[in-house]
């Protein structure tokens, strides 16, 4: 009997489940939640109804979905997930590669796992990329925060759940564990104290790449301090209610 309060001590103990078996271990059970909302739970059970191969592959999963450090896809819960992976199962190849330590991230996972995502969303396209045109335009006309992420955004967090279900969980029951650091993989070394932060896109946000054309002000004749081009260091353009002709001595 294992006891815990974390969702995701559930999912190892059904994935590794397979070991315990092999060393003489019949039954295991997780005594889950608080107070009157604790149950037990039949690993075993679950286990043998997955099968060893999607068991393991659980901890692929329930990172790549979402976890402690791990985002999820917005409104897209686990049921959702379980119930998309189970429509086209030839998904679950990938979610067992992240499930051990990877040195490097194949492409045919990353494609595999980008298709998953796109049909996740209800999507047809190749790419997430595409798949974000796709319903933001047309009929579709999705609203941003129900879109899929870039394709760049999904590789990085694609290197994540592969560092967190491979190289920290999938050795959870290895006795001395060499640390492994998560630089390169969707993790970046910030501030004065060494910390680890996401790596959210390693390209331009569209904040950096089209500032000229989201900032633009509503002066009928620019100021310098007052005016939101000036102050965010740009020249007025066309975009804006002096349609930029005041761009000269002001903004020198």
């Amino acid at each position: 009997m294992v006891r815990s309060v974390d969702s995701d001590v559930v999912v190892l103990a059904v994935s590794f489940y397979g070991e315990f078996l092999l060393q003489g271990l019949s039954e295991l059970w997780v005594q889950y939640g608080v107070g009157q909302k604790t149950r037990c739970i039949s690993i075993h059970d679950i286990y043998h109804s997955l099968g060893p191969y999607k068991a393991v592959s659980l901890r692929g999963f329930n990172s790549f979905t979402g976890c402690d450090v791990v985002s999820a896809f917005f409104e897209k819960g686990k049921k959702t997930c379980w119930n998309t992976l189970n429509r086209h199962e030839d998904s679950w190849r990938a979610f067992y590669a992240l499930s051990f330590p990877l040195n490097e991230m194949p492409e045919t996972v990353m494609k595999e796992l980008e298709e998953f995502v796109i049909r996740l969303y209800s999507g047809t396209k190749a790419t997430c990329d595409e798949a974000r045109l796709e319903l933001y335009t047309g009929r579709r006309n999705k609203p941003l925060e129900k879109l899929p992420p870039t394709s760049n955004a999904l590789q990085q967090h694609i290197l994540r759940a592969a560092f967190q279900a491979g190289q920290v969980w999938g050795r959870a029951l290895e006795v001395i564990i060499e640390p492994v650091y998560p630089q390169g993989w969707g993790w970046q070394q910030a501030g004065a104290d060494g910390g680890w932060s996401p790596v959210w896109t390693t390209k331009d946000t569209v904040w950096a790449a089209c500032r000229e054309i989201l900032v633009k002000c509503g002066c009928r004749s620019c100021v310098a301090g007052r005016c939101t081009c000036k102050k965010a260091g740009l020249h007025c353009t066309l975009y804006c209610n002096c349609t930029g002709e005041c761009a000269a001595a002001e903004h020198e």
